[in-house]
This record gives C-alpha cells, sequence and structure tokens, in this order.
C-alpha cells in the first residue's frame, strides 16, 4: 500500500495527507542523521526504528529512507 492510499483507507483529507507525508520525511531524515556508515547499506529494523510503530508506519519510513 502507498501513503496515498493509506491517506484516503484512513479518510484523510488533502491537508491531513500532507502534513502526514511531511512527518514520515522528517522522521526519516531524524533517523538518518543519526546512523553511522558500518561499511554496508544494511542495518536491522530494530536498530532503525526504536519506538513501537504500526506496520504500516514502518513500511513508509523504511521506503523513504531508501
Amino acid at each position: 500500500m502507498n501513503i496515498a492510499k493509506y491517506c484516503h483507507s484512513k479518510g484523510m483529507n488533502k491537508e491531513e495527507n500532507k502534513n502526514f507525508v511531511s512527518n514520515i520525511k522528517a522522521t526519516a531524515k531524524a533517523i538518518r542523521s543519526q546512523l553511522s556508515y558500518k561499511g554496508g547499506m544494511y542495518y536491522p529494523i530494530s536498530d532503525i526504528i526504536k519506538y513501537d510503530a504500526n506496520s504500516d508506519m514502518k513500511c513508509f519510513i523504511i521506503d523513504e529512507l531508501k
């Protein structure tokens, strides 16, 4: 599921959709700034996302990190 379909299924309007997308981008940027280069590009998800997020949110954040 992509972000637009997710927001539509949750009944979000255009402004809420924009806020949701910007929050995902800001979260990914904050995570990316804390990562250190370890000679590769793969990190365990538990090292990247250290809080309890639902599975959809984790997918959106990981997609944004790509």
